[in-house]
């Protein structure tokens, strides 16, 4: 089947010709990725103080309410890392509530 002609146009089927272009605009765009990659999140990192209950209390770091937080305990046989929720703060203290278990998070933890 041949595709209608029009002046200056070639006899390649509109899929055909979509597909080229795409693959043009692709090609284009893969030296652009490097350069506009997401920069490294910063690390804030605090020290863990007490834990009262559930809450955990943890101080030189600045975190806002509802932020997320990595507590990590590396001292002992096993690397512990818990997830948690910056609840509230006072001066320089900040208060976490885990989202998992706390076994073996311990003071000091970062």
């Amino acid at each position: 089947m041949r595709w209608p002609a029009t002046s200056g146009s070639t006899s390649t089927p509109p899929e055909t010709s979509m597909r080229l272009e795409r693959t043009s605009f692709a090609r284009r765009l893969e030296g652009y990725t490097e350069a506009v990659s997401l920069p490294a999140q910063p690390v804030v990192e605090g020290r863990l103080l007490r834990m009262v209950g559930l809450t955990l209390e943890a101080e030189g770091l600045q975190a806002a309410v509802g932020s997320r937080c990595n507590v990590i305990n590396e001292s002992g046989y096993h690397p512990v890392q818990v997830e948690a929720e910056v609840m509230g703060f006072s001066g320089s203290k900040v208060y976490l509530m885990p989202v998992g278990s706390l076994a073996g998070i311990a003071p000091g933890a970062r």
